[in-house]
């Protein structure tokens, strides 16, 4: 699965160029998608152990497979809802930043490291 295209974009361009709510959203859904991922590999590997363990078990109906994907993502977003409250876009100094015009400006980070 691809990230959101904003990590690219944060590539390309000095500074966070969107808002909070794309700041929030942004972690959510990448964070999210970690998690699900994690669940999913889990879920996995417990309906393999059931199939190997308890071969003459009924296997996982479509029904159960669905449930199970609904709370994988669920879960994930219940995990990442706290991430996303505290996530924010502040004015870093000594680092690349854009104002509100979209006018970028770098103050540099090298004054820190020189003074050393």
């Amino acid at each position: 699965m691809k990230e959101i295209p904003t990590c690219d974009i944060l590539l390309i361009i000095p500074g966070w160029p969107f808002d909070i709510v794309m700041c929030k959203m942004s972690g959510l859904v990448q964070g999210m998608s970690v998690s699900a991922s994690v669940f999913t590999l889990v879920a996995i590997a417990v309906e393999r152990f059931r199939c190997i363990v308890y071969p003459f078990r009924q296997k996982l109906t479509l029904r159960k497979a669905l449930v199970t994907i609904v709370i994988i993502w669920v879960l994930a977003l219940i995990i990442m809802c706290p991430s996303a409250v505290t996530l924010t876009v502040t004015r870093d100094e000594y680092h690349f930043m854009l104002d509100a015009y979209n006018h970028s400006y770098l103050v540099l980070l090298l004054l820190g490291s020189l003074a050393r």
